[in-house]
């Protein structure tokens, strides 16, 4: 790669990794509450623990009583501004051996392990809906409401390959990142939250998904 393309996405001028090495971290000490409704139940993780990427994060996991699916909601109070190259995520890994994927793309549902050309990025997707992790038994969807880049297997900001095919049953959702540089901030700071939708699907999973996706990007008011 060269030209502009590293220039855009490689950092020109900054230290390099053995003036600042990679780290993967996990905020730790979380504390949980808990608190019920006529309608549902609320679980809340929070911790200040956050090795000054901010002041504090919080989890909501939220179980309506009457609607079969598990609402997520991630907050983030006084993200730390960061220019070097960073990306959060939600991690969201599942119990389905020999894991097959359908991302709900522009246009129609894909499978990334046939339907992307090789060569072109299968580590960092953009869902126009939502995107299931299934096998012949199980299917679990994932809606990410209000960041549509995933990864499949792992972390896929920074990575290029000819032919990665996703093996893991785990799907990551972005909540930031400052990969691009050329019409995007160089880093991302602030308050705010994102919200995650997971629910098990049914044989007809690419309908599912379509439904269910936008049901919970555009629900319904009364």
């Amino acid at each position: 790669m060269d030209s502009w393309g590293l220039a855009d996405i490689g950092k020109p001028g900054m230290p390099n990794a053995s003036s600042v090495p990679y780290l993967a971290t996990t905020p730790k000490d979380w504390t949980s509450t808990f608190k019920t409704s006529a309608t549902e139940d609320c679980i809340t993780l929070t911790t200040d623990k956050t090795v000054g990427l901010a002041k504090s994060y919080a989890i909501e996991f939220i179980f309506p009583h009457h609607e079969p699916y598990i609402d997520v909601r991630w907050n983030v109070e006084n993200k730390t501004p960061e220019k070097h190259p960073e990306g959060g995520w939600l991690c969201f890994p599942f119990n389905v051996s020999k894991p097959q994927f359908s991302a709900g793309r522009l246009g129609a549902p894909i499978d990334p392990a046939k339907d992307i050309i090789p060569g072109t990025n299968r580590h960092l997707l953009a869902v126009n809906s939502g995107v299931t992790c299934h096998n012949e038994e199980t299917a679990i969807s994932v809606c990410p409401v209000d960041s549509p880049l995933i990864s499949l297997g792992e972390p896929g900001l920074w990575r290029w390959s000819m032919d990665y095919i996703p093996t893991k049953p785990i799907i990551f959702v972005n909540l930031y990142n400052n990969m691009w540089n050329t019409n995007f901030r160089l880093w991302q700071e602030g308050s705010w939250s994102e919200r995650v939708r997971i629910w098990q699907s049914p044989k007809e999973i690419n309908q599912s998904l379509a439904v269910k996706s936008w049901e919970a990007r555009l629900p319904l008011m009364a």
